[in-house]
Order: C-alpha cells, then sequence, then structure tokens
C-alpha cells in the first residue's frame, strides 16, 4: 500500500548577487542586482553588506503574495566604497529566525589604471590620394569611462572620427580603445596647426599630436638639361628639361624665370 502526500515539496531559498552585463556595457560598475529565488510568502528585506561588516543603509522591504517565490532588487554602491579592497554580499530576511545570504562578489573595483597613448599618421601614399587617416589608441586602462577628443589646431572635429572600438582584456580587468579620424590631406598638409588626440579617463587626460612635415628641399636633387646644339643651330629653339628626384610624396615642379 503506498500513500501519496499533496504536500508541495518545500525548496531552500538561494540568493545571488551579480553584476548585471547591461550595465557594466555602459560603464556603470557600480550597480549590483539581488536576485532570491524559492521564497516563502511574507514580508521579506534586502540588505547589501561589505566584507569589512557594514551594512548599507539602504533596505529593501517586499511583500511577496503566494504564489511569488522570486525577488530581484538592484542597488547601487556609494563612491565611498567603490575600493579595491571592498567585497560585497546580499542579505535576504523574513525573520530573526529566517535568514539567507549569498556568496561574495569577490573584490569587483580594481585600481584605476592610465592608458598607454599611441598616435599613428597617415602614409605619403595615402596623402597622395587626397585623405589624411589618423589612428588614436589608448590601451591597458580601466574603469570604462573615457573620451576621445580630435582637434586640428583649436578646432574640434567632432564630426569626421569614426565611432570607438573597444575591446576588454578579462585577464588584466583592463581595456583598449581605438579612435579614428579621416579629414583631408590638404588639411593637414596646409596647415600650420598639429592633429591632436585628446583622451580622457581616469587621472590626468593626456594627449598625442602630429604635424605636417614638408620633405626637406635639401633632399630634392634638381637637374637643368639644357637643349641639343643641334635643335638651337638648325631650329633656334630648344627644349629646356627640368629633372627633379626626391623622397616619397614629392610630385610637382614649378618654373621661374629670373
Amino acid at each position: 500500500m503506498y500513500l501519496c502526500s499533496s504536500e508541495p515539496v518545500v525548496k531552500t531559498p538561494t540568493v545571488e548577487i551579480i553584476r548585471p552585463l547591461a550595465d557594466v556595457l555602459k560603464g556603470d560598475y557600480a550597480v549590483l542586482e539581488c536576485s532570491a529565488r524559492d521564497l516563502p510568502s511574507g514580508e521579506v528585506s534586502v540588505t547589501i553588506l561589505t566584507n569589512t561588516g557594514h551594512q548599507f543603509p539602504e533596505v529593501t522591504y517586499v511583500d511577496l503574495p503566494r504564489g511569488q517565490s522570486t525577488l530581484i532588487t538592484r542597488f547601487t554602491i556609494p563612491t565611498t566604497h567603490q575600493k579595491k579592497e571592498h567585497s560585497f554580499t546580499c542579505k535576504v530576511q523574513q525573520s530573526p529566525s529566517k535568514l539567507w545570504q549569498s556568496t561574495s562578489t569577490g573584490y569587483i573595483f580594481a585600481e584605476p589604471k592610465p592608458a598607454t597613448l599611441l598616435l599613428t599618421t597617415p602614409t605619403n601614399a595615402e596623402l597622395e590620394t587626397g585623405n589624411a587617416t589618423f589612428i588614436c589608441a589608448a590601451s591597458q586602462f580601466s574603469p570604462n569611462k573615457f573620451t576621445f577628443t580630435w582637434k586640428l589646431g583649436d578646432d574640434v572635429l567632432s564630426e569626421k572620427n569614426r565611432p570607438e572600438i573597444v575591446t576588454e582584456d578579462k585577464s588584466t580587468n583592463t581595456l583598449t580603445a581605438v579612435s579614428i579620424l579621416e579629414i583631408a590631406a590638404s588639411d593637414w598638409k596646409y596647415s600650420y596647426s598639429p592633429v591632436k588626440c585628446e583622451f580622457k579617463s581616469s587621472g590626468s587626460p593626456q594627449s598625442k599630436e602630429a604635424k605636417y612635415e614638408a620633405p626637406s628641399v635639401g633632399e630634392i636633387e634638381v637637374d637643368i638639361i639644357p637643349p641639343s646644339s643641334e635643335d638651337m643651330l638648325v631650329s633656334g629653339a630648344g627644349d629646356l628639361e627640368c629633372k627633379a628626384t626626391g623622397p616619397d610624396g614629392f610630385k610637382g615642379i614649378r618654373w621661374f624665370r629670373n
């Protein structure tokens, strides 16, 4: 003979604390999400604690109706506790004898790291096409809050740069960001001002700049080839030829008469 029980199976509540991916991708590392499952009905409180024993004063109270056993709440960690030596846990409590706690987040706030900044300039071959592309790369920095600003002299070139490319190195919890600027070659070549990339993140702003340097006249070899004697004697006129050899980027000859 078998006896069947109609009593529902009582599960042990579980609590988990995470940093939501959507907030991390937006650069907000201070938001924590506490989720609790299989909770009994009734009023519960949700609290965030630090590894140093500090309990944040912001306590969330929720009255769970019968049939609802899942609860999700969000907290923003105050700036005063966004430090590398702090970790966090979530506590859900229904009575002095009924409380459930998550495992620790671990140390989630790394020490801010300054970027290494690199600026590359267009090649002479590209300049000959009439275009100029500059690439500014900021590597191995944190946190994920930064801005690039491109300038030509004092003029901001906000409409000429592409959207930034960002990659994350999870082994070091650092980021690399790349900004690309595209302008007409003449804007850079015939300006007395440099193109400047300014990068701002944690710490002091950084910048790199590049000014166009025209090929040195001393590097160009010029030969004047006179008309042949035969042309001058027979025709009374001849062609005067100027032959110039210079580095990549040199492409023009102008005649002057003394």
